[in-house]
C-alpha cells in the first residue's frame, strides 16, 4: 500500500459518499492505472470497502448518524466500538480493522 492508513480510509470513505477525486483514484486503483495497493491485498481492500458500503446504505436510511465518525472508530488504536448499539454496524468496523491488519502500508502519516 502506498497510501497511509489515514488516507486509504479516507479515499474509500469519500469514493461511497460520490466525492469524485476519490472515486477517479479507485477506479484508476483497481484498473492498475495508478496502483495503490499490491496484489496480494485485493481481498482486505475489497472486505473494507465492503463492510463500509453497508455502513454506508444503513447511514443513507437515517440507522447512523454520523458516518465520518466511522473512519476514528476504524483507525483507533483501541477498539471503541462497544458504544455502538447496532451489533452488525459494530462487528462491520471490527471487520475493517482486522481488514487494515493484512495490508502493509508503506507510508504512516
Amino acid at each position: 500500500m502506498i497510501i497511509s492508513r489515514d488516507h486509504f480510509i479516507e479515499l474509500v470513505i469519500g469514493f461511497l459518499e460520490g466525492d469524485e477525486e476519490c472515486a477517479r483514484a479507485m477506479a484508476d486503483a483497481y484498473t492498475k492505472k495508478k496502483p495503490i495497493w499490491e496484489k496480494d491485498e485485493w481481498i482486505y481492500v475489497k472486505d473494507i470497502e465492503m463492510c463500509l458500503k453497508g455502513i454506508y446504505k444503513i447511514h443513507k436510511k437515517g440507522g447512523f448518524d454520523d458516518f465520518r465518525s466511522v473512519k476514528r472508530l476504524i483507525l483507533d488504536e483501541e477498539d471503541r466500538t462497544e458504544s455502538i448499539s447496532d451489533c452488525w454496524i459494530r462487528e462491520r468496523i471490527r471487520d475493517c480493522r482486522t481488514s487494515l491488519e493484512g495490508l502493509r502500508f508503506v507510508r504512516t502519516e
